[in-house]
């Protein structure tokens, strides 16, 4: 539980460490598997295996009680050829579907179309305190505050926003965009099981190769922790400290758009 006495010398001193450990993760943050149950919130169907695919594995295989959900259809994903808009969402949830029962998770698909939820935001906002109140999970895992993606966006705004006041630890997984992590976890025994996982989701491997992209970054995680092989990384902190990243990620990512000459 490094992270937490981190937290708390860091308050009571107002000044970083300089030493690296206390600054990133160089141990494997295994106690993470301990919190059950747990809900991952995923904008649309794969999110979840790519960003937590390898904890979750672990997780499962401890018993712990994972839900699953995917918020929108994934209906503007790339689409195979032949194949129309109502037979590419039904692929996406026939692929979402065996992931988690491959993960022995419960799961709910709740539809909303791809890339409308801020149009959504009070029906998506419903959703998630229903499924808070419902299975009152102790953590709950969510995109980072850095993803670009607006549905990404507004799932872990609505998530920050409607956890106010409740003890659930907020646990921020990365995708597209990387993040600064809190914590880490050693996925090596799983990476394999995690690799046939990413390839359930064929629709999505034939545009990109998310897959070889995220098996490259859980191999750079791997950098700090000692005799490991592949490490998933997270943000993990109370609803408050949430809050408090999202704002000042809001606040200035404005410095980081694209470069230009």
């Amino acid at each position: 539980m490094r992270l937490f006495k981190t937290t708390r010398r860091i308050e009571e001193t107002g000044v970083l460490p300089q030493e690296e450990p206390l600054l990133y993760p160089y141990a494997n943050g295994d106690w993470l598997l301990d919190l059950s149950p747990v809900l991952v919130l995923a904008p649309h169907p794969d999110d979840e295996t790519f960003g937590c695919g390898g904890v979750l594995l672990l997780m499962s295989k401890k018993g712990c009680s994972i839900t699953l959900i995917a918020v929108s259809d994934g209906s503007k994903g790339t689409r195979p050829e032949g194949l129309s808009v109502e037979e590419y969402v039904d692929l996406r949830k026939r692929e979402f579907e065996r992931v988690s029962r491959t993960l022995g998770a419960s799961y709910a698909w709740w539809g909303f179309e791809d890339r409308s939820l801020t149009a959504r935001h009070r029906d998506v906002a419903k959703k998630v305190e229903e499924a808070l109140n419902q299975l009152k999970p102790r953590a709950v895992f969510a995109p980072s505050p850095w993803e670009i993606h607006p549905d990404h966006r507004l799932v872990t705004e609505i998530l920050v926003e409607t956890l106010k006041g409740k003890d659930t630890l907020v646990v921020f997984y990365e995708g597209v965009v990387p993040l600064r992590p809190n914590l880490m976890v050693d996925i090596s025994e799983v990476k394999g099981e995690k690799m046939r996982l990413m390839e359930i989701y064929e629709s999505q491997l034939n545009s990109l190769p998310y897959h070889r992209s995220i098996a490259g970054l859980n191999l750079h995680r791997s950098l700090t922790l000692p005799r490991c092989d592949a490490a998933e990384a997270f943000v993990v902190l109370s609803p408050q400290k949430a809050e408090s990243l999202l704002g000042l990620v809001r606040r200035t990512e404005g410095l980081l758009l694209p470069a230009h000459p």
